[in-house]
């Protein structure tokens, strides 16, 4: 490969390590920003961190174990199937005409619905035989609105404590205090229910629920005790868990949603919002996913390469003297000297321990001393040999040279005793 093709792919390398580093500086960098954002929000979303904000409801649901989540999607009869008690609080967007209708069908097969005083009233419009004619329209309040002191602590009094929602409940704060719900039936449909009071204190109704089909419909006279602000001030909380609870009974299932689409961070889903959520919440979507980015990956290996190129140059191959010199090495490593002395010596040892007639595992001075009266040579001769090679058996290691020496020796005896004595011509 070229050095120009080389510099490019260091290039390519060095671009996407500064990238991958800047994506994780400025992943680090916003996670230390604080989020300023939601705290300018004063209405009723569970992402707003102000006075007027949710988030701190949401949390406690959450704390408890409830199913809860956001709903970010408009009132379609598949989103709406999926949530069992719905909180739908001062949203500042519109309900669209089918929106409405699909809610009331939605609280008609089971559904509860908790919100304020004007969508109640909507909803239950629809339930009457003439709902299309009654021009029923939805509105939305101003996006923002200025926030005011809560008022003060209303006490249940004993006369009070009967209601369902009023249990461990002895003081409540809201911010309006004159704002009271009318208990009167103002509707008339065979599928609304009669009103129930839920909690009352000593000005009138501040919740009440009807029954509506198979549902039910809660009406907040002032949810000031769910904002942030609100649920830590006297009993709000103890109310707050008591509403959910009494809903969560009274419906089909333990879903909890609270309506986000309304006050303008909800979505809409496509083709590729739903493609994309296939492939990164399902194991099929993973699978697929996955199978591809190893594609892609093998394509670049195949396409690319990195690295220098080998050269079609024969490598020198080893002289014979070298190849003789390793092998002599590794028989030195192993020690063969030493095993060619042992198995020369134990074979001449052996073979004369034969021809004069005693045992192959006798004392070497015995078998020198016959072998010598045998052969008509010294005995000090023999005797002096078999004790050195004896001698260089015990020993841990031999040097060439030293081998070699007792090497020959051995070789002269067999030459004197086995080859050149007379007896044997």
């Amino acid at each position: 490969m070229s050095k120009s093709k080389h510099k490019s792919d260091f290039i390519i390398l060095s671009v996407l390590g500064i990238t991958a580093l800047t994506v994780i500086f400025l992943l680090i960098y916003r996670e230390n920003i604080p989020d300023t954002s939601s705290r300018q929000i004063d209405y009723r979303t569970t992402y707003s961190t102000n006075v007027e904000g949710m988030k701190v409801c949401y949390t406690l649901l959450e704390r408890l174990d409830y199913k809860v989540r956001r709903s970010e999607n408009p009132f379609l009869p598949d989103n709406l199937n999926q949530v069992d008690v719905l909180f739908l609080i001062d949203p500042i967007v519109p309900l669209l005409d089918y929106e409405l209708t699909t809610l009331r069908g939605w609280v008609g097969d089971g559904g509860i619905l908790i919100c304020d005083e004007s969508y109640s009233t909507l909803v239950c419009r629809l339930f009457e035989s003439q709902a299309e004619s009654t021009g029923a329209k939805s509105f939305g309040r101003p996006p923002h609105f200025p926030p005011s002191r809560p008022g003060r602590n209303i006490t249940i009094t004993e006369l009070y404590r009967d209601y369902p929602l009023a249990r461990d409940v002895l003081r409540v704060v809201f911010k309006h205090e004159e704002e009271i719900l009318n208990p009167n039936d103002e509707y008339a449909s065979h599928e609304l229910g009669t009103v129930e009071i839920l909690l009352r204190d000593s000005r009138g109704p501040r919740i009440t629920s009807r029954r509506g089909g198979g549902g039910r419909i809660i009406t907040l006279a002032d949810s000031f005790f769910l904002a942030n602000g609100g649920i830590g001030l006297a009993d709000n909380a103890v109310l707050t868990v008591n509403l959910v609870a009494y809903a969560r009974h009274h419906s089909r299932g333990k879903r909890i949603a609270f309506d986000e689409y309304h006050f303008g961070f909800g979505h809409q889903e496509t083709g590729w919002t739903v493609l994309v959520s296939m492939l990164w919440h399902t194991s099929a979507g993973g699978a697929v996913l996955s199978l591809t980015l190893a594609g892609i990956f093998f394509l670049v290996y195949k396409g690319r390469r990195f690295g220098t190129r080998k050269t079609f140059e024969r490598a020198r191959r080893r002289s014979k003297l070298e190849y003789v010199y390793s092998v002599g090495a590794t028989y030195r490593a192993a020690g063969a000297h030493q095993l060619a002395f042992r198995i020369n010596y134990q074979w001449l040892k052996g073979k004369a321990a034969e021809m004069v007639g005693l045992p192959t595992t006798g004392p070497s001075a015995e078998i020198a001393e016959k072998l010598a009266q045998w052969a008509d040579m010294p005995a000090k001769k023999y005797k002096d040999l078999f004790q050195i090679c004896d001698q260089a058996l015990t020993q841990p290691k031999l040097s060439g040279r030293r081998v070699s020496w007792l090497l020959n020796k051995l070789a002269q005896v067999e030459l004197e005793v086995f080859h050149g004595h007379q007896r044997r011509r």
